[in-house]
C-alpha cells in the first residue's frame, strides 16, 4: 500500500505455486503479474516439474480474478507444450477471462541448463530444444487469432 500512496508501481514475476492466501494478497498489492503457465496437463506437469499444477491454475484464476494486470508468459518447448491440443487447451482456459488482453511466447533455450542440473537432472539428453521460427509465428498468430496481443521473446 506504501508503495501505491508514493506512486511506485509493483510487479511480481511467479510460477502461482504458492498458498493461496499468499496468492490473493500478492494480486491485491501488485500492479501487474507475470504468471507462467507450462502446461494445461496435470500429469505432464508434475512429471516435469515435481509438482502438479491444479494450485498454480487455481492462483491463475485469482490473478486473471483480481485487479491486478495480469500477463501469461507462456515457455514455448518444442514436444511439451507446443502441440495443436495443448495450445488450444491453454486458450480455452485463458477464454473465460475477457480481462486477460496480453500473452508472452519465450521460446526454450539452453542457456541456463548447467544451473539446472545442479537442482534437478531434467533434460540431461538434451531432448527439449529451441522452437524453430515457424512454429512460434504459428503459435503466435495462434493466440492473436483469438485476441490477445502477443509478444515473443527470448
Amino acid at each position: 500500500d506504501l508503495f501505491r500512496e508514493r506512486g511506485i508501481h509493483t510487479c511480481v514475476d511467479t510460477s502461482g505455486l504458492a498458498p493461496t492466501v499468499v496468492m490473493e494478497e500478492v494480486c491485491k498489492r501488485s500492479d501487474l503479474i507475470l504468471f507462467d503457465l507450462k502446461t494445461m496437463d496435470e500429469n505432464k506437469h508434475t512429471e516435469f516439474t515435481g509438482s502438479s499444477n491444479s494450485r498454480i491454475l487455481q492462483n491463475l484464476d485469482i490473478a486473471l480474478s483480481s485487479d491486478a494486470e495480469t500477463r501469461i508468459r507462456i515457455p514455448l518447448i518444442p514436444g511439451f507444450n507446443d502441440s495443436a491440443l495443448e495450445i488450444q487447451a491453454m486458450k480455452a482456459f485463458l477464454s473465460a477471462y475477457g480481462n486477460l488482453k496480453h500473452v508472452d511466447i519465450l521460446p526454450y533455450h539452453s542457456y541456463a541448463n548447467h544451473k539446472y542440473r545442479k537442482f534437478q537432472p531434467l533434460d540431461q539428453d538434451g531432448a527439449f530444444h529451441t522452437p524453430d521460427p515457424e512454429k512460434l509465428r504459428e503459435v503466435r498468430q495462434n493466440f492473436e487469432s483469438a485476441g490477445y496481443d502477443v509478444t515473443t521473446g527470448g
